[in-house]
């Protein structure tokens, strides 16, 4: 029974629609039950038979002829000659503005802000700030028993050093070395040393009807030989099987290189983590206080018949709410700490506190040709060096798979010892031996090597492929990075307005509130608006640094004194 009519002009979707229809008129005959078409998100039944073969063959005709007319480019690219005359910028402030020295009851910026222009200000909290879970336990440093400030620098040069990725990839590396100088000593011959002992009785007849044709043994006997076996030839084994291996050592180094930047990378994000939740952290003492501050306030004005019981309520609402955000943010913080001292392989019994400013540290300038990046990355970054080495391993083995169809030459030498087994070698009868052997085996009429050498050749293919791979992967991941710290950058500019009119909003709100004209609802909101916009920019600083971080690694120039340069690298 023919089931399906095979046309070359078909498309892939009108031979499904044939099969299915001789499926079911195949069913109906043998009455059985057709499952369901299957929808996107259900497994579909595999054909079986004469009809999946000829789906599979229809399959790998299309394949080859779509990629044989695939065009080199989907369309010709237009040249982008775009000038913005003009983009969106925040209005100024009106000139009766209240200044930001003098906002909120005009206490000084010092006193009411963590931030010194760009940069985090860690000042130490105050205990009494903070909320006490365990007695036994400081508020701040929880269940560590040390403290130890620290700066970028001292947890970039202690990783190098300290941290298990970093240790591991290099012992990986050494054993590639090691690997590497044993391949290279297959060059030289090697020595053959033997001396076994025998005990005989017995006869041992040769060929002949003489009576000396025979030979009695009884007693100890011993063979020992001293010899050299040279290759002198194995179709190339030995010397692709050193170039592979010297491949393999490179790669293990390019890989040990893109462990210790990752390794830098990952500790510099913990380290920008750590002073971004401690920031965090004194914002949530400073919005406690000032709920505090509130439930006071309403507190006495409801006692002096100026306000109602449900401002009352309302304050101590919004006290509980900041101290539940406090007492998170504490675990939060330390947290934080206990993950950089096990990223650091480090006691985590010392809680790591970041130095006394964390600054907005600009690694790379602004202004940047994003096609020089791409070029920096492609000639710097350690996972293409290992791609390549990989790729170059792969056609070694190429010219391994090959050496097994050539023939083999090897140059002996031995001498042997034979003799009755006494305390005295010297007694023994020497027999010198020199000789040169050819061997020519081809296993399976050779068609076991053939398809060995195909597969090293796709496995080379496949080795290139991944190459073009990751050579994608770098420019989409440096093109991605330069766009992210550029918008990072414009976030802390937003974030500064933010936080300046959250501020005269605080202020105006408390003073309507005052005066009678506003509610302590109002005042409530702003406390929150004001608390989002300091955790705001304080996140916008972080994502900054980390922006930076991960765009100088993804030039694949992560190092410790790149990371922690006072000046731009680039």
């Amino acid at each position: 029974m023919k089931c399906i009519k095979r046309q070359g002009s078909a498309g892939l979707f009108t031979r499904a629609q044939s099969a299915l229809q001789a499926i079911r008129a195949l069913s109906t005959v043998l009455t059985m039950t057709l499952a369901a078409p299957a929808y996107a998100d259900e497994t579909a039944s595999v054909p079986t038979g004469t009809l999946y073969k000829e789906q599979l063959h229809a399959y790998s005709d299309e394949a080859r002829a779509l990629a044989k007319a695939q065009p080199a480019t989907i369309a010709s690219p237009i040249l982008i000659n775009e000038k913005v005359d003009k983009s969106r910028q925040m209005p100024p402030l009106p000139t009766k503005s209240i200044k930001y020295s003098q906002l909120v009851d005009n206490k000084s910026i010092g006193e009411i802000s963590i931030f010194q222009d760009d940069s985090l200000v860690m000042k130490s909290p105050k205990l009494s700030g903070l909320i006490t879970i365990e007695q036994a336990m400081s508020p701040f440093s929880m269940d560590a028993k040390l403290s130890q400030t620290v700066t970028l620098n001292d947890l970039l040069r202690l990783c190098v050093t300290n941290n298990l990725d970093i240790t591991l990839s290099c012992k990986n590396a050494k054993a590639a070395k090691y690997e590497h100088l044993s391949s290279l000593g297959r060059f030289l011959p090697d020595i053959v040393l033997g001396d076994q002992q025998y005990w005989l009785k017995g006869n041992i007849k040769l060929p002949g009807n003489s009576n000396l044709s025979k030979i009695k043994l009884n007693g100890p006997f011993m063979i020992g030989n001293a010899g050299f076996n040279y290759h002198v030839y194995q179709g190339g084994k030995v010397m692709f099987g050193a170039l592979q291996s010297k491949h393999q050592l490179n790669a293990a180094n390019a890989r040990e290189h893109t462990t210790y930047s990752d390794a830098l990378v990952d500790i510099a994000r913990r380290y920008y983590q750590l002073a971004l939740e401690e920031s965090i952290l004194q914002i949530r003492i400073r919005a406690a206080d000032t709920s505090e501050e509130q439930v006071r306030v309403s507190t006495q004005r409801f006692e002096n018949g100026l306000g109602t019981n449900l401002d009352v309520l309302q304050a101590r609402q919004q006290l509980a709410t900041d101290r539940q955000s406090l007492l998170n943010q504490q675990v939060a913080r330390r947290q934080a700490a206990i993950n950089l001292a096990a990223a650091l392989n480090y006691d985590m019994a010392i809680d790591l506190k970041p130095a006394l400013a964390v600054d907005r540290k600009v690694l790379l300038k602004r202004i940047q040709n994003v096609e020089d990046l791409v070029k920096t990355a492609l000639l710097n970054r350690p996972e293409l060096k290992d791609l390549i080495e990989q790729r170059r391993a792969a056609k070694s083995q190429i010219g391994i798979a090959s050496s097994v169809l050539q023939p083999t030459v090897d140059f002996v030498g031995n001498v042997y010892g034979i003799g009755q087994n006494s305390s005295r070698r010297a007694n023994l009868d020497a027999l010198y031996f020199l000789g040169l052997n050819l061997n020519w085996k081809l296993g399976g009429l050779g068609t076991v090597d053939a398809a060995n050498i195909a597969a090293a050749k796709t496995r080379a293919s496949a080795a290139n492929i991944e190459l073009k791979k990751m050579v994608v992967t770098v420019i989409q991941s440096v093109r991605t990075a330069y766009i992210t710290s550029l918008s990072t950058d414009q976030n802390i500019v937003e974030s500064d307005n933010r936080v300046m009119s959250a501020s005269e909003e605080l202020r105006l709100a408390g003073i309507r509130y005052q005066t009678g004209v506003g509610t302590h609802l109002d005042v409530l909101t702003a406390q929150r608006d004001y608390t989002q916009a300091q955790i705001a920019k304080a996140q916008a600083i972080t994502d900054f640094n980390l922006a930076q971080v991960q765009l100088v690694r993804e030039l694949g120039l992560a190092s410790v004194n790149n990371l922690t340069s006072d000046k731009p690298i680039l």
